[in-house]
C-alpha cells in the first residue's frame, strides 16, 4: 500500500489535469457557432471588398472613390485646351481651386469612368439623400456655391439640364467638384462657344461668315459654293466608345438647288481634314444620306442599308456610336450604315468632333457626346 507521502505528489497532479479540462471546456462552450475558417460565410467576400470605389460614400469624411484614369484627349488637341486654368487660392480647404462660376454651365467629366452622386446638401453623410446618378457628359447650371463640408470639400448647387433621353428633367442638387487626392475634377466648366446649339462639347471655332448663333433655334450655318466649311470642337474621343447625336435641318438651297449638312467623327484638320462624316444631301437626283470616310482630298462613300430621302425643313436626328473599331450610323433611330475599319494604313482610331456645312443654309441643335465607361 502507497504511503501518504508517495500518493501526494499523485493526487495534486490529478487536480492539475481536472483543472485544465475544466478551462477548455469553458473556452470551447464561450466561441460562438460556425467560427471554422474554411466556412465560406465568414470570410471577407469579393463583392464587400470591392463595393468601397462606389461613388456614393456615405461618410461627410470621406471625399468619393473614383478608379483615376487618363483624360480622354488627342495628343494634339486637348480637350481641357479651352477651360480655365484655376489659379486663385481654393475656396475649401481640402479642394482644388475651382473653375465653376454661378450662373454658368458645367458637364461631368468626359474623363470620369463612374456615376457621380446628385446629394439633396453639400455632404455625402447618412442624413443626406441622393437625388440621382450623373454620367460622363451630363450637363448643369450652377446656381450657388460653393458650400465647403465638414471635411473641407467644395460642392456646388446646380440644376440640370431638363433631357428626357438622359432621365434629367430640371432636379437640383449638390455636385462635389474635385478630388484633391488624385488631383482631378469631377465636373468641367462649359464655354459659350456652341451658342444656342445646347452641347456639351466645347471649345468650338468662332462665329464667322458661315457660322452664326441663332438664339432659340440653334447653330446656323450657311455656304453657297465653294469648300466645306468645318465646325470642329476641341474634344476628342481618346479612343474611347461614344454616342454623338444631332438634330439637323437643311433650311433651304444653295444657287446651284442643293443642300448638305455633316457630322464628323474621329476627325481632324491637320493638315487637311479627315475622319467620318454624316452627311444630309439635298440635291437634284440625289436626295439621301451620305456616310464617307475622309482622308485629305478623297471620300470613300460607304454602302447604306436602304436609301433615306432627304427633305427641306424637316428636322433629323443623326447618331455615331462607336465599338471599338465599328461605327454604327442612326437616322431618327434607324440604323443605316455599320462602318468595320479594322484594315490598312489609314485606320481611324480616334479624333475630334465635329460639324460641316456643305451647301444652303441649316440650324445645329443638342448636339451631344456621351461616352461608354463601365
Amino acid at each position: 500500500t502507497p504511503s501518504r507521502a508517495s500518493r501526494t505528489p499523485l493526487l495534486i497532479g490529478a487536480g492539475v489535469a481536472v483543472l485544465i479540462l475544466l478551462v477548455v471546456g469553458v473556452v470551447l462552450l464561450s466561441r460562438p457557432a460556425n467560427t471554422s475558417r474554411d466556412n465560406a460565410t465568414d470570410m471577407p467576400s469579393s463583392t464587400t471588398k470591392a463595393s468601397v470605389a462606389v461613388a456614393i460614400v456615405p461618410s461627410a469624411k470621406t471625399e468619393p472613390l473614383y478608379t483615376q484614369v487618363s483624360p480622354l484627349v488627342s495628343t494634339t488637341v486637348p480637350p481641357s485646351a479651352n477651360l480655365p486654368v484655376p489659379t486663385s487660392t481654393p475656396a475649401c480647404p481640402k479642394s482644388l481651386p475651382s473653375r465653376l462660376k454661378v450662373g454658368e454651365r458645367g458637364r461631368a467629366a468626359f474623363r470620369l469612368t463612374t456615376k457621380l452622386d446628385l446629394r439633396s446638401q453639400a455632404s455625402y453623410s447618412h442624413d443626406t439623400r441622393s437625388l440621382g446618378l450623373l454620367f460622363a457628359g451630363d450637363t448643369f447650371t450652377v446656381s450657388n456655391g460653393p458650400n465647403c463640408d465638414s471635411s473641407g470639400v467644395a460642392w456646388w448647387n446646380v440644376t440640370m439640364d431638363t433631357d428626357k433621353a438622359r432621365s434629367w428633367h430640371g432636379e437640383s442638387g449638390w455636385l462635389v467638384e474635385a478630388n484633391t487626392a488624385l488631383g482631378s475634377y469631377y465636373v468641367d466648366p462649359l464655354d459659350n462657344s456652341a451658342g444656342s446649339m445646347r452641347s456639351n462639347l466645347s471649345g468650338w471655332p468662332a462665329f464667322d461668315a458661315h457660322w452664326k448663333d441663332d438664339p432659340g433655334h440653334g447653330l446656323y450655318a450657311q455656304l453657297d459654293g465653294g469648300d466645306a466649311s468645318v465646325f470642329m470642337s476641341h474634344d476628342s474621343d481618346g479612343g474611347a466608345d461614344f454616342d454623338y447625336s444631332c438634330r439637323l435641318t437643311l433650311d433651304q438651297a444653295g444657287s446651284d438647288g442643293g443642300a448638305g449638312v455633316a457630322m464628323v467623327v474621329r476627325g481632324d484638320t491637320n493638315p487637311t481634314l479627315s475622319g467620318y462624316r454624316v452627311a444630309l444631301n439635298y440635291k437634284p437626283g440625289r436626295q439621301n444620306i451620305a456616310v464617307q470616310k475622309l482622308a485629305g482630298s478623297k471620300a470613300l462613300d460607304i454602302p447604306l442599308n436602304g436609301v433615306t430621302s432627304v427633305n427641306l425643313g424637316q428636322q433629323y436626328e443623326l447618331k455615331i456610336t462607336s465599338s471599338g473599331p465599328t461605327l454604327n450610323v442612326y437616322v431618327n433611330g434607324v440604323l443605316i450604315a455599320q462602318i468595320n475599319d479594322t484594315t490598312g494604313t489609314s485606320v481611324l482610331s480616334g479624333g475630334r468632333f465635329g460639324l460641316a456645312i456643305l451647301d444652303g443654309a441649316a440650324h445645329f441643335r443638342d448636339c451631344s457626346v456621351y461616352f461608354h465607361h463601365n
